[in-house]
């Protein structure tokens, strides 16, 4: 056999396991949400998409937390242009974490408000599509924290295939193999 078709196996063989492992990736980032959302010492939102701090202030609101932390904020964010119309009794509740620019430093700057804040579990909040590699960074960076994942969805989330949502799938998914395989070599030769 020359080295051609071995190449072209080679290729289409990990196309194949490429493609079925970003099927799978897409079923767990669905699938990653209770039906019944559990109370937690804390909330942490992570900035950058669409809903995802109004879920986080209405699981404060709804007590499942007592506190929120809000990780990756802009720097010239203020408390009070963010939250102009909402009870002052949420606000002393809610911490903004500016250092974050990154799921990588989400997962840092998470870890030391948590630590600092002796926080043993909380609700992750964060987009469906960016709900694995959040888990994957913050579990490796928090391995005995309690971390529930709390994913919120865009509007056209069920019809991924045709939309925006898939493409945003497909570019998370990439990003977490990336991910995936770093820690995996990390663990291997470290």
């Amino acid at each position: 056999m020359s080295v051609k078709p071995v190449f072209w196996y080679s290729f289409l063989i990990l196309l194949i396991a490429w493609f079925l492992g970003f099927l799978t990736f897409g079923f767990y980032a669905y699938m990653l949400k209770f039906s019944a959302v559990p109370s937690a010492d804390a909330i942490v939102v992570l900035t950058g998409g669409a809903d995802r701090l109004s879920t986080a202030l209405s699981l404060l609101d709804n007590k499942k937390a007592s506190r929120l932390f809000i990780s990756g904020v802009n720097s010239r964010v203020s408390m009070g242009s963010l939250f102009q119309n909402i009870d002052e009794n949420l606000i002393s509740n809610i911490e903004l974490g500016y250092k974050a620019e990154n799921t990588f430093e989400n997962a840092v700057e998470t870890k030391e408000w948590a630590t600092k804040n002796n926080i043993h579990s909380f609700l992750l909040v964060t987009s469906f599509y960016h709900m694995p590699r959040s888990l994957l960074e913050l579990k490796g960076m928090m391995p005995d924290m309690n971390i529930y994942p709390v994913p919120v969805f865009i509007q056209d989330s069920y019809h991924w295939a045709r939309t925006r949502s898939g493409w945003l799938l497909f570019v998370e998914y990439n990003k977490f193999i990336v991910r995936y395989v770093q820690y995996l070599i990390r663990s291997i030769f470290l």
